[in-house]
This record gives C-alpha cells, structure tokens and sequence, in this order.
C-alpha cells in the first residue's frame, strides 16, 4: 500500500509541476524582407574596333555599388578581352597588363562577357574593349550600376590571369 501511496503522490507532484499559468507568449519573428533589386545603365555603346586594337570607353560611378559589364560582338571565333580600370591606362601599361584592373577577363571566345565587381566606389572609371583578332569587330556593351540585392552576372579572377596577348593601337570612344 506504501507503495501505491508513493507512486499516486510522484504522479500528482509531475502533474503539478508545469502547467502554472506563467502566461508566456511564444515570440514570432517576422520574415526579413530584403529591398528589391534596382539597376541602372550608366552608359550603352555599338561600334567597330579594328583589328588588333584596344577601345577605351569611359564612364563615372555616382555611388558606390556593383558594376555589371556586358559586351557582345558579332563573330563568336573572335577573341575580344574585357578590362576595368580606375585611372589611365596606356597601350605600353596594358600590353604588360600593369593596370589596375577592377576587371580582367582575358581573351576568350564566350559571348556574350557578363562580369561583376562588387562595392565599386563612386568616380571615374575606363573600360576596354580589346579586339584580339585579325579582323575588325563590331560590338556593342552596357555599363550597369546594380544593388547588391541583385544577383551578380559573374567575376573574373584578376590574380589567377596571366599574361595576355598584345594590342597595337587604343582608340577612345
């Protein structure tokens, strides 16, 4: 009997035990929402780059943000190399590749180039456009500012490239 007594006191001390009335409200944390993706051109361009020519394009940032570049040309077996660089940059400096590049993707045939480089500060800023081949090309790029909510095109490794092939002339553009 001892033991029954035992036992019916343990189960009406465990039912006592958790269940006063502490009032305790679960807490719901609500979705974070992220600010939408914005995205602006800061400059298009069409034209020709003769052979074996870097074309220098500028353009200025107004904040800091994501540059997107995309550039597209008309003869899929032409090798066209993309550069960005903040400050001047010579056909001698580019030809050692001795810039400072933002940007390098070295020539390849993969077109269209979609590149990224994040937290870009605000200034000026040259882009190039360097036809490898032994042909004129037509081209034509876009600029793009982009929010960092927006989702990068690609990036090319500056520190993993190696030397590339060399120019003859720059034009501007």
């Amino acid at each position: 009997m001892r033991e029954r007594t035992l036992v019916v006191w343990l189960v009406l001390m465990a039912l006592g035990c958790g269940g006063g009335g502490s009032g305790t409200t679960p807490v719901t944390t609500p979705p974070t929402t992220l600010p939408p993706c914005v995205q602006t051109v800061i400059r298009q361009d069409t034209g020709t780059i003769t052979a074996r020519t870097l074309a220098s394009i500028t353009f200025t940032f107004n904040a800091a943000a994501r540059l997107d570049i995309i550039a597209d040309w008309t003869t899929p077996t032409s090798p066209i190399g993309v550069y960005v660089t903040q400050g001047p940059c010579t056909v001698d400096q580019f030809n050692a590749r001795s810039c400072t590049f933002l940007i390098r993707s070295e020539p390849s045939t993969i077109k269209p180039r979609k590149l990224s480089a994040p937290n870009v500060a605000a200034g000026q800023y040259s882009l190039y456009l360097a036809n490898f081949a032994d042909q004129d090309e037509s081209v034509a790029t876009q600029v793009i500012s982009s929010s960092a909510t927006c989702a990068p095109l690609s990036s090319a490794s500056i520190s993993a490239q190696g030397a590339g092939p060399s120019v003859l002339r720059m034009i501007q553009r």
